[in-house]
């Protein structure tokens, strides 16, 4: 590394790395980059799964691990992949190849690793919110697919900052980290996505989840969700806040009837993610 960016403020020398462009991306096993591949195909063949991934045994260990979470399993215990897969259904099964997909390129973060993985966590419990609310509208105006992988993706700049992060050889302190990713994740995050050959609207996601425009629905949808996720976790949650979410709820389309079984679904996901900590 060049001396002169050796001696760069955090923030610049995050900057500087993510400036490079794909260069620093996390590279994906084979596997991983099929995976992928067969996550996004309409019909999903769960015998070519199983030949694409078991290949790779650490991805296929982080699918069984997640088959077998509180947040997926029926309670009993499964190891064969096979038939993992097969009960799942093809809707979980596509959620969990891409979380196994972001677990192998990312999780391995020294000094980070609990910081990567409450950010990991609460991007499955918005994707699961924003599925929720996406498939409750009538007119079925977003994908609800497509809601999971974007609120599961939205921040996965942040973890890609703090791999870079903690491959540095000087320890930051913890205030210019937070400030440094704060401001770099959503770039970060809409290259990373990108990259990995997802639908350009994750990008768009990435880049605007904090502040969407009108016309962002995806990334509405994932701001949405993101309040309800805090409205079920926060007993203190502010008036503003849920000002907010009911007016998202108005525009989403959200029938107001639906909303109790809505918030037990997100109460429910928590548990099971405080079962799974």
């Amino acid at each position: 590394m060049n001396v002169a960016v050796q001696q760069l403020g955090l923030m610049e020398r995050l900057g500087a790395d993510l400036a490079r462009g794909t260069a620093d991306l996390p590279v994906l096993p084979a596997a991983a980059m099929e995976a992928l591949r067969l996550a996004q195909k309409p019909e999903m063949n769960f015998a070519e799964v199983v030949r694409g991934v078991e290949v790779e045994p650490p991805l296929a260990a982080r699918i069984l691990a997640h088959v077998n979470s509180p947040l997926y399993s029926r309670g009993v215990p499964i190891a064969s992949l096979q038939q993992a897969l097969a009960r799942m259904g093809v809707q979980a099964t596509r959620d969990i190849l891409y979380m196994a997909v972001y677990g192998s390129a990312l999780f391995d973060t020294p000094r980070y690793q609990a910081r990567v993985r409450r950010v990991f966590d609460r991007g499955v419990l918005i994707g699961r919110a924003a599925r929720e609310l996406a498939g409750s509208v009538e007119d079925q105006k977003l994908d609800p697919d497509l809601g999971f992988l974007a609120g599961l993706l939205h921040d996965i700049g942040r973890t890609r900052c703090l791999k870079l992060i903690a491959g540095y050889a000087e320890r930051a302190p913890d205030t210019e980290v937070k400030t440094a990713v704060e401001a770099l994740h959503a770039r970060a995050g809409a290259e990373l996505v990108t990259a990995w050959r997802l639908p350009p609207e994750l990008g768009e996601v990435c880049l605007h989840h904090l502040d969407p425009e009108e016309d962002q629905s995806l990334a509405r949808l994932v701001q949405l969700a993101d309040l309800l996720v805090r409205s079920v976790a926060e007993a203190d949650y502010s008036g503003k806040r849920r000002a907010k979410l009911r007016e998202g709820l108005d525009w989403l389309g959200v029938p107001r009837e639906q909303m109790p079984r809505i918030r037990r679904s997100v109460r429910d996901d928590q548990a099971a993610a405080q079962r799974s900590a």
